[in-house]
C-alpha cells in the first residue's frame, strides 16, 4: 500500500521524462536527416518548429 504513495509519483516522472527525451531525438533525427536529403532550410525549420507546444514562442533564424 506504502509502495503506491512512494513509486507512484515517481513512475510518472519517469514516463514524462522518456517522453521527453523521445521527442527530443525525434527532432534531433528529423532535423539531421533533412540536412542530409538537401532540404530547403526554412522548409526544414518549419517542419521541425512543428514539434514545439502550442505555448511556447516559436522564433525563426530567418526573420530579421
Amino acid at each position: 500500500m506504502c509502495s503506491y504513495a512512494i513509486f507512484g509519483p515517481f513512475g510518472h516522472k519517469l514516463k514524462a521524462k522518456s517522453k521527453d527525451i523521445i521527442k527530443e531525438k525525434t527532432v534531433l533525427l528529423e532535423g539531421i536527416l533533412g540536412i542530409a536529403n538537401g532540404e530547403n532550410p526554412r522548409d526544414l525549420e518549419n517542419k521541425l518548429l512543428n514539434y514545439i507546444a502550442p505555448g511556447e514562442p516559436k522564433k525563426s533564424q530567418f526573420e530579421g
